[in-house]
């Protein structure tokens, strides 16, 4: 969790990896809050129909454990499809500076994320091109590198990302390096937000010792 619950009111928008209309509904408050106040745009990637889709504005059934394709195909959009190229921006170029991003490190990034067009995308996910490349427009032009921080994008997700088989080498990182390269880590309304329980899981888990006996 890279901010506070307040601030996903703050987003512009958000794309959901889980539900949390259903799972998560204290939390949900505030996102419904950023829709109502901001006009926040919300994308669910579900392969149900889901209270969260329902509430949304796109909906995207895809194939699950397929979530690193989609990460990287928004940056491939961003890098190759977008005109001008994020890093060819200049906030770009001061992030690289923050995160200690060298152009090496950015030419290798390039050329993996080469493989990732839309069409390979599409096979790979199930989604179809066209709605790939909305989803990749929406969320990269309200991103805080390309509107100088004005906006901001959100990832959220739950316990369906987290588990899957490869998702802290692939998926969780993948979701991390988008939004660090976005612009969307460090600001209200940016951030990754994997959600666990409302009665305090976290805290729970964290407690050291005899527990809370």
């Amino acid at each position: 969790e890279t901010a506070s619950i307040e601030d996903v009111a703050l987003a512009d928008v958000v794309l959901f990896f889980s539900s949390p209309a259903e799972a998560h509904p204290l939390s949900f408050y505030y996102f419904m809050k950023g829709k109502r106040e901001r006009g926040t745009i919300f994308i669910t990637f579900d392969p149900r129909y889901s209270r969260t889709a329902a509430a949304s504005d796109i909906w995207v059934p895809f194939r699950p454990g397929t979530d690193t394709a989609i990460f990287n195909y928004i940056l491939h959009y961003a890098f190759f499809e977008r005109n001008p190229p994020i890093d060819q921006l200049p906030e770009f170029q001061r992030l690289m500076t923050r995160w200690n991003i060298t152009n090496d490190d950015l030419a290798d990034l390039k050329e993996m994320l080469k493989e990732y067009d839309v069409a390979t995308v599409s096979a790979i996910t199930g989604v179809p091109k066209e709605l790939l490349r909305t989803v990749a427009q929406i969320y990269v032009e309200n991103s805080g590198v390309v509107t100088g921080h004005k906006k901001h994008g959100i990832v959220q997700w739950a316990m369906g990302m987290t588990q899957h088989t490869n998702a802290t080498i692939n998926i969780i990182r993948a979701a991390a390096i988008m939004q660090l390269l976005l612009g969307n880590v460090g600001y209200p309304g940016g951030g990754a937000h994997p959600f666990r329980g409302h009665s305090n899981v976290q805290g729970v888990t964290d407690v050291q010792g005899g527990g809370l006996g």
